[in-house]
């Protein structure tokens, strides 16, 4: 078969490791041919394939091949390819932090190199970048920094759902603990003026800590019945979601309801892709479990997803506790802090 034919093949395949396979034999069939449209087409698919089952950091190299492209030949990148390139690059960057292996100044190289393809009237689209990737890095300093140079500027055609900004300012504001300027900043949200695919849920999850820090604990109890049913509707992509609804059961030593839900998101924590939510995940957990008797049987062979046998509360503790303290300890390592070290210690202190 020619180069063209196992493309055209691509593109009826759902996401999946078939279809990446496939890409990545048209790459090398095309480079050999010397087909420059299909290799620019071809690697646009394969960074969204990749991208799509949770493996952007393969797309590095193509990536790569793309933006040198750009840089020798960008009359080959008529609109519509260059638009595919630029939101590319722009998952590209949003993605990589997920990958500890990748060094903070290779993300950092990266996310330059699209500031400068970019141009400065998506200065707003290279600000929420920098802002998302400094927060997941636990830099939240240098976050709000950007939080604040964000606002200063205007949206442009590759900006954000302007309900997902706003929804992840949430989240930085908490994780500052800040409390009252969460809710504050939520405000159009929770008055359901902003609104997407994600949000209101998402946010709901990040206010339940501050709900409960301001003795609102009615308004956290109703809007987590409205999560929890998100949950059970959409069940597959929560888990960083999931990590501060358990961080919120083991807080409130709420074992009946905190202890099934661990139960039966574990199976997906441990399966993410994204080191990060993992660690956050086992974090809360341990948490949770370090207000559960330790003699407590953790119903585990009942969940289809997960193939652990039954264990004690302690006993699952002590290897969530590892999974989270080695994930850290990578992410920190890379990130050049101890943010995700020190949620672990609080997560075996602060219970109430």
């Amino acid at each position: 078969m020619e180069a063209w034919e196992y493309y055209d093949q691509s593109r009826t395949l759902p996401f999946g490791e078939q279809k990446v396979a496939l890409l990545e034999r048209v790459i090398e069939m095309t480079d050999a041919d010397k087909d420059p449209y299909l290799g620019i087409v071809s690697r646009l698919d394969y960074a969204d394939a990749t991208s799509q089952t949770g493996a952007s950091d393969r797309s590095l190299v193509a990536m790569a091949w793309l933006d040198q492209r750009y840089e020798i030949s960008p009359e080959e990148f008529h609109d519509h390819l260059r638009h595919r390139f630029l939101w590319a690059f722009k998952s590209m960057c949003s993605d990589l932090v997920q990958y500890p292996n990748i060094p903070r100044s290779r993300i950092e190289s990266f996310i330059d190199d699209f500031e400068r393809r970019i141009g400065p009237e998506e200065a707003q689209t290279v600000a929420f970048i920098k802002m998302k990737t400094l927060t997941e890095m636990g830099d939240l300093a240098a976050a709000e920094t950007i939080r604040q140079r964000y606002h200063q500027a205007t949206r442009g055609q590759f900006d954000s759902c302007e309900a997902c900004v706003l929804d992840f300012q949430v989240l930085m504001l908490m994780l500052q603990e800040r409390p009252e300027d969460a809710l504050k900043t939520a405000a159009p949200i929770l008055q359901a003026t902003m609104r997407c695919n994600a949000v209101p849920d998402s946010t709901y999850t990040y206010l339940l800590r501050p709900w409960m820090e301001t003795g609102q604990m009615d308004l956290a109890e109703e809007k987590l019945k409205h999560v929890r049913k998100r949950f059970r509707k959409d069940p597959q992509g929560w888990v960083y979601n999931r990590s501060f609804v358990l961080e919120y059961y083991g807080l409130t030593k709420n074992r009946r309801s905190g202890i099934p839900f661990l139960e039966a998101s574990l199976g997906e924590a441990l399966a993410d892709h994204a080191i990060d939510n993992k660690t956050l995940f086992c974090t809360a957990a341990v948490g949770m479990l370090s207000v559960t008797n330790p003699q407590r049987t953790m119903r585990l062979t009942r969940q289809s997803s997960l193939e652990w046998e039954d264990l004690s509360a302690q006993d699952l503790r002590d290897r969530l506790h590892t999974i989270a303290a080695d994930g850290a300890a990578t992410l920190d390592r890379r990130n050049g802090n101890d943010f995700f070290s020190r949620r672990l210690v609080t997560a075996n202190e602060s219970v109430l």
